[in-house]
């Protein structure tokens, strides 16, 4: 009898990642379009290989394991939602929201991949999770040991600001310009499918 369960899953290699996009964008080149919408289409077509580039160049740079795995993870989930988001095109702004709250979404993007996730971003915003953790503990502390109080209160302020400076004014600055560039394309998406029936390729 199969067993279909296993402890170990393999990651969708970058290859395997790249042959669907790729896919998805010659797909989309076929779709006639009107003089209207050719420039939606060459925009959208832009963005998508905007978004390759991007996870890939994160990938093959990044030389921390961890984060290898999270650009991974990251790319096959906007791979999924952009094949999602072409066969339904009506839905694709309603689920940008999901997306971007999704448990592997990853940011990856910019010149050179410069907007996307670093692993100093990991490390402020778990210093800065922590210090909010020890920041409530102080508070927690202060009616039964003041100077115990007051240490714990310290440190997490000497955590805290550091980490909520870089956490704000880099990692939430970065996320939301590559979320801008993913905004757009996913709601060029109907613009440019719904003008023609979906090809056989791209339907679920």
């Amino acid at each position: 009898m199969p067993n279909n369960f296993s402890l170990f899953t393999r990651d969708t290699t970058l290859d395997e990642l790249n042959n669907r996009v790729d896919n998805i964008i010659k797909q989309i080149k076929t779709i006639p379009t009107s003089a209207e919408h050719e420039c939606d289409k060459s925009i959208l077509l832009s963005l998508i290989q905007d978004r390759q580039t991007s996870f890939c160049e994160s990938y093959r740079t990044t030389t921390h394991a961890s984060l290898k795995h999270e650009f991974n993870q990251g790319y096959d989930t906007f791979v999924n939602h952009l094949e999602h988001a072409i066969q339904t095109p009506n839905k694709s702004p309603d689920d940008l929201a999901h997306y971007h709250h999704s448990n592997n979404y990853t940011f990856a993007g910019g010149f050179n991949a410069k907007n996307s996730k670093t692993f100093d971003d990991k490390i402020a915003k778990s210093c800065f999770i922590a210090s909010l953790f020890l920041l409530t503990m102080s508070l927690g502390l202060f009616p039964l040991s003041f100077p115990a109080s007051m240490i714990l209160f310290a440190l997490s302020l000497n955590m805290l600001i550091p980490s909520a400076l870089y956490y704000f004014g880099e990692t939430r600055v970065n996320r939301a310009l590559v979320q801008k560039d993913e905004n757009r394309l996913f709601k060029l998406i109907p613009d440019v499918i719904n003008i023609t029936p979906i090809p056989s390729e791209l339907r679920p």
